[in-house]
């Protein structure tokens, strides 16, 4: 699902955790606030998740790490703040 660079503003939608078998998400530049929804950790069919150049804030949900079949991630160009989880050393095919 692609939504990005568009006029949406607001937070994630928390129902996002829910289809669980979307394997790609991209809502990149789309001015989402809030914080990086721990229901996304439910996506366990996820191959990428890009989230960057938004305003999301806060730290980055351990729940994130529950997503063995991501590869391709970016949450650059947020607010995030703390430190990576340690459950993303469980995240062994991300590619660089």
């Amino acid at each position: 699902m692609e939504i990005g660079y568009n006029s949406y503003q607001g937070s994630i939608p928390w129902q996002f955790g829910n289809m669980s078998k979307l394997r790609y998400l991209d809502i990149v530049g789309a001015n989402l606030l809030g914080t990086t929804r721990k229901e996304l950790g439910n996506l366990v069919n996820l191959d990428t998740l890009f989230l960057f150049k938004n305003s999301l804030s806060g730290m980055i949900p351990n729940e994130l790490g529950n997503i063995l079949s991501l590869s391709r991630f970016d949450l650059s160009d947020n607010v995030l703040l703390g430190p990576i989880p340690d459950s993303f050393s469980n995240l062994e095919s991300l590619k660089l």
